[in-house]
């Protein structure tokens, strides 16, 4: 990991998957989630 926290870094040495979903539920997050955000009150 980048050293973003303590429990990723254990988590990754369990799940390393969970890093990389966590960048991608970050990417989501600012990205996809404003676009929602704008679609829902454009709607």
């Amino acid at each position: 990991g980048c050293g973003v926290a303590p429990r990723l870094e254990l988590l990754r040495g369990f799940s390393p998957l969970l890093e990389v979903f966590h960048v991608y539920r970050v990417f989501l997050l600012r990205f996809s989630f404003p676009l929602r955000v704008s679609t829902i009150f454009n709607v």
